[in-house]
């Protein structure tokens, strides 16, 4: 009977610690998805005013106005429970 009932305490351990932990990994893509929001209304606004303000001269740096295209292929998807049973 002892073993069992280590058994079941590490079971409501770790299950509540999967649960802390997706938790977590929600609310830090949350986090990232409004920062990559944030960025890209930036380089928007910046872009508009790049182009009022424009004269024909080449931009400060090479890679300007250049983006990843990794992070333009990165699909957001929300965080799924892995060991939660329903």
């Amino acid at each position: 009977m002892e073993f069992e009932e280590f058994a079941a305490k590490f079971r409501e351990r770790t299950a509540a610690r999967m649960l802390e932990f997706e938790a977590t990994l929600e609310r830090i893509q949350q986090d990232v998805e409004k920062k990559a929001a944030l960025d890209e209304e930036r380089e928007t606004q910046n872009a508009a005013r790049a182009g009022q303000n424009q004269t024909g001269t080449a931009p400060a740096s090479p890679r300007e106005g250049v983006t990843s295209s990794s992070a333009a292929q990165r699909v957001h998807r929300p965080v799924r429970s892995v060991l939660r049973r329903d």
